[in-house]
């Protein structure tokens, strides 16, 4: 191996043996000395008073200053630094939604959050499927702390990159990140290269169909794996599971059949469009339990509409300005075990949440009465049953 600093080595004064030692004997008594130095002063008496009421006493240490908070800072052409009401974030000013709410309002669908802080515990190990770019993440690694852990999957490469950024910024050493999509058969799948640099909504890309994808543009090949293949891995079983992956919802569940019959976790589902809205409902009640009461067989789950406008007035930003309307809805599945905890049976109580009911085949947002701003109204999910428009 050759140094690339052998002549300034050779040039340096090498010392003898002889004058090495008598440096080290002069810098133990120089230790020493000091030693003494302090134990001296130490051990004085305090001094009289009356000899130093003159003497006005010593003016405190200034205060340290506070840590300056990140409000808005522009990195390169399309990326800001912002300081949300859940954390930093580091975001995509071309992004409609997400990006958008956390820049303008400081905030994304924050009445999700305020529900999953209802939900979680510390301690307990949580999982963000669909992760984008941490929105939720965020959030719950905290609710979590640090003797719980996130697990959070999301299979675009530039959202990934995203997600462990703002996990890094935030300092959570309980989250584990991945760049994988999940669904019911392990293999790989098309994952489009977008163009992060126009104007768009980004998480709202389906991978459902490769045939959207495959043939049209750049794509990468991104591994797809069951969650019940994670179960092996997670330090105990998850108590919270929050799926949002663009039409795949029912392929993550069937993937996840062994860690539902064995955790049972409170489960959130994304559910907008009308086409796939029946599969779901009927998947999760189909996962049944066995009735301590009497044996016999019941649903593990009741399920409840969690409906919400994406713009929340009392935004982090104060910023009054509705960029997405009232016509722009967050529609979710709350699926809370039978046997869960009291609290979250009166949670769900409280917020007035209407319970989906399969056995009468209503598998339709629309099929219910919802209050919506003091009015009760039928709201009807995205799309028809063929197709689903987002």
């Amino acid at each position: 191996m050759t140094c690339t600093y052998t002549k300034f080595l050779l040039e340096l004064p090498l010392q003898s043996p002889k004058n090495e030692m008598k440096r080290l004997r002069t810098l133990t008594m120089l230790s020493l000395v000091i030693y003494l130095v302090n134990t001296i002063i130490a051990t004085q008496p305090p001094p009289n008073e009356s000899e130093n009421k003159n003497i006005p006493p010593p003016a405190p240490p200034p205060p340290a200053p506070e840590k300056p908070e990140v409000t808005s800072i522009d990195i390169g052409e399309r990326h800001r630094l912002r300081n949300t009401r859940n954390g930093i974030f580091l975001v995509n000013v071309e992004d409609t939604f997400v990006g958008r709410s956390l820049d303008l309002y400081g905030e994304w669908c924050q009445s999700e959050v305020v529900l999953f802080s209802k939900i979680v515990r510390p301690g307990d190990v949580v999982v963000d499927i669909g992760a984008n770019i941490g929105a939720f993440s965020v959030p719950l690694a905290k609710m979590v702390g640090p003797k719980g852990a996130l697990v959070a999957f999301e299979p675009q490469r530039q959202l990934y990159q995203l997600l462990s950024a703002n996990v890094a910024l935030n300092e959570f050493n309980n989250a584990f990140i991945y760049q994988k999509a999940l669904g019911n058969v392990p293999g790989n799948i098309i994952v489009p290269k977008v163009n992060y640099s126009s104007t768009g909504n980004f998480g709202g890309i389906s991978l459902l169909d490769e045939s959207n994808w495959k043939g049209r543009g750049p794509y990468e090949t991104v591994e797809k794996i069951r969650l019940d293949d994670m179960l092996p891995l997670l330090s105990s079983c998850p108590t919270f599971v929050k799926i949002d992956v663009e039409g795949m919802e029912l392929d993550v569940l069937k993937g996840m059949s062994a860690l539902i019959a064995k955790c049972s976790p409170v489960i959130h589902i994304e559910n907008n469009c009308k086409k796939g809205s029946k599969d779901i409902i009927e998947f999760v009640n189909s996962v049944v339990g066995i009735r301590e009461a009497d044996g016999h067989k019941e649903p593990i789950y009741d399920m409840y509409w969690d409906v919400h406008p994406y713009f929340n007035p009392r935004n982090f930003f104060n910023n009054q300005h509705d960029v997405f309307t009232d016509s722009l809805l967050s529609m979710n599945l709350l699926c809370i075990p039978r046997s869960s905890r009291p609290d979250l049976i009166k949670m769900q109580e409280s917020k007035n949440m209407v319970k989906v009911l399969p056995n009468e085949r209503r598998y339709l947002l629309e099929d219910y009465v919802m209050s919506y701003k003091g009015e009760d109204v039928a709201i009807k999910q995205l799309g028809d049953m063929e197709k689903c428009i987002r």
